[in-house]
C-alpha cells in the first residue's frame, strides 16, 4: 500500500491539548452535508451536551446563525468547488451554540486531514483561556531561553543534539514549575546503516529532512524538532 493510501482514523484527537475543544467534521458532498464525526468532552461539555450525544448529527446544529447561514449560502457540495474549509476559514468571527440556544463567541483553528472514504474531513481546535495563558508564557520561555543556545544541523536546518543538550534540562525544570506537562520522544530511521551501504549518506540525509518537513507540517507551531544524529529526530510535544 501506498503512503497516501493510508487513511487515519478521523476519531484519533492526536491535535487535542489539556482543555481544548476539538471537533472533527466530514463533509459528505453525496449527502449535501457536513457531519460531526467526533467531538472530545471538553467541547462537548462547554455546549452542554452529553457525551456523543451529538456524533454524526449534522454540523449545523453547533454552529451560529451567521456561520450556518454563510456555508448554507457558500458551500457547493462539488469536488471541484471550494470545500468547508476554505469557507469556514471566512468566518471573521466564529460562534458556536449552545444547546440552549445562545450562542458563543470562539477562537478556533482549522486544518484539513486525510479524507476518509472520499470524504473531506477537517479538525477544529478550540483553545481554553488556561491554555491561552500557559502558551504565553511557554513562547516567552522560549524565545528567552533557546535562541540564544540554538546550533543548526547542516543536514537538517533543525537545531542539533548540542542546542537539546543545553535547552531540554531547562525545559524540564520551566515544566515542572508550571504544573505542565512535556513529551520528549527520538525517531530514529529503521535499518540505517544498510540504507548508507546502499543509496549513500547524502540519499539518507535527504531522507531524514523529508521526516523532519512531515513532523514540522504535522505538529504545532510551538512543538519543537531536534536533530540529534544522522539517524535519529528528538521532538518536544507540549501539554499534551
Amino acid at each position: 500500500m501506498k503512503p497516501e493510501e493510508i487513511e487515519l482514523p478521523v476519531e484519533n484527537a492526536l491535535a487535542a491539548r489539556r482543555g481544548e475543544g476539538l471537533l472533527l467534521v466530514q463533509q459528505n458532498n453525496a449527502e449535501k452535508a457536513l457531519i460531526i464525526s467526533g467531538i472530545n468532552p471538553s467541547l462537548e461539555a462547554l455546549l452542554g451536551y452529553g457525551e456523543g450525544e451529538v456524533l454524526n448529527r449534522r454540523l449545523e446544529i453547533i454552529l451560529g446563525k451567521a456561520a450556518a447561514e454563510l456555508i448554507e449560502d457558500d458551500l457547493e457540495y462539488n469536488d471541484d468547488a471550494p470545500d468547508f474549509g476554505d469557507i469556514f476559514s471566512r468566518i471573521r468571527e466564529v460562534r458556536l451554540r449552545h444547546r440552549t440556544g445562545d450562542e458563543m463567541r470562539v477562537e478556533c483553528t482549522l486544518s484539513r486531514l486525510m479524507a476518509q472514504g472520499g470524504n473531506a474531513c477537517f479538525q477544529i481546535v478550540i483553545p481554553n483561556d488556561h491554555e491561552s495563558v500557559a502558551k504565553t508564557k511557554l513562547s516567552d520561555f522560549i524565545a528567552l531561553n533557546l535562541e540564544g543556545r540554538k546550533q543548526l544541523d547542516p543536514a537538517t536546518g533543525l537545531p542539533n543534539r548540542h542546542t537539546a543538550n543545553e535547552f531540554l534540562p531547562l525545559l524540564k525544570n520551566f515544566f515542572a514549575d508550571a504544573n505542565m506537562n512535556v513529551v520528549f520522544a527520538m525517531l530514529r530511521m529503521d535499518r540505517h546503516e544498510k540504507s548508507i551501504a546502499r543509496y549513500g549518506r547524502d540519499a539518507c540525509s535527504q531522507l531524514q529532512l523529508h521526516v523532519a518537513h512531515i513532523c514540522q507540517s504535522t505538529f504545532r507551531a510551538d512543538d519543537l524538532i531536534f536533530t540529534l544524529s544522522d539517524s535519529t529526530l528528538g521532538v518536544v510535544l507540549f501539554n499534551i
